[in-house]
């Protein structure tokens, strides 16, 4: 009999739903990622719909390997020239995050670079860029008791869950982590200055045109790193209606896998909160 792989080191995903700053720090080798303060936005974090609130603070991810990747594709995100987070405003929460092994940037828009002001300080040149509204960075790690976001209040709450599946001779582990600074309503979908709060945090005078609208693009199954299902990629809006659709079902004694069904679109009401990146 041959014998049995040794099992793969377990990954940690960790996902980010809508108006995040993120800076390129490499001489830290880190991403320094803050949280806008939006007075209609959630702040929320932990596992897949057992969220809690984040709380005003600096965190600090620990517990996993770090990894080589310090730059977002510039293909597929809006990258500013920024060397230093801006003094004022203040953010909501800073977070900070060792190199991940993988940034995974999804549900991406195209977005005329005339619909932007001092478009000079952009990295990309060209008639478009791109903005990407999920975010996912990967990264390797030794025990799941380890993994804590980590402030000097104690952290946030969150007790990390494994999730695993055999593949072929192995058994492949992993832990998804959501970060959402995003609407739980649909009311308005789209504001503008969500963008140019984001862009303050790196100070950084690109704006967007208050007319400007972007749809982004959905999402395939062979998008997404492992561990990471589609169901989990939905955003805070269109997922508290899908909660509310569940309520109803089981109050009325029905399926309630009728809540979700696997060729449902996930996007009906896309995310438009999206990131600004600094480098």
């Amino acid at each position: 009999m041959p014998k049995k792989r040794p099992s793969q080191r377990p990954i940690l995903n960790v996902i980010f739903h809508g108006a995040f700053a993120f800076l390129e720090e490499e001489k830290q080798q880190r991403i320094r990622v803050m949280i806008p303060v939006i007075a209609r936005h959630e702040y929320r974090a932990g596992n897949w719909l057992g969220e809690t609130r984040l709380r005003r603070g600096i965190y600090e991810l620990k517990g996993v390997t770090p990894g080589r990747v310090s730059q977002f594709n510039a293909k597929r995100n809006l990258i500013v020239r920024s060397k230093k987070p801006a003094a004022r405003p203040q953010p909501y929460a800073t977070l900070f995050f060792p190199l991940p092994e993988k940034i995974t940037s999804l549900r991406t828009a195209k977005v005329p670079t005339s619909s932007f002001t001092n478009p000079q300080h952009l990295l990309v040149k060209g008639k478009k860029q791109h903005i990407s509204t999920l975010q996912v960075f990967t990264y390797n790690f030794m025990s799941a008791n380890e993994l804590l976001l980590k402030s000097a209040n104690g952290g946030h709450f969150w007790e990390p869950v494994m999730q695993a599946k055999k593949k072929k001779n192995r058994i492949e582990r992993s832990v998804n982590l959501h970060i959402f600074s995003v609407e739980d309503s649909v009311d308005e979908p789209f504001q503008a200055g969500d963008f140019m709060k984001c862009a303050e945090l790196l100070d950084s005078d690109v704006n967007l045109a208050s007319a400007c609208a972007y749809q982004p693009s959905a999402i395939a199954k062979t998008d997404l790193p492992y561990g990471v299902i589609a169901a989990e990629t939905e955003d805070l809006a269109p997922r508290t209606l899908r909660l509310a659709r569940l309520g109803r079902l089981v109050s009325q004694g029905d399926d309630a896998n009728q809540a979700w069904y696997e060729d449902d679109a996930l996007d009906n009401e896309p995310p438009t909160c999206g990131p600004v990146i600094g480098s």
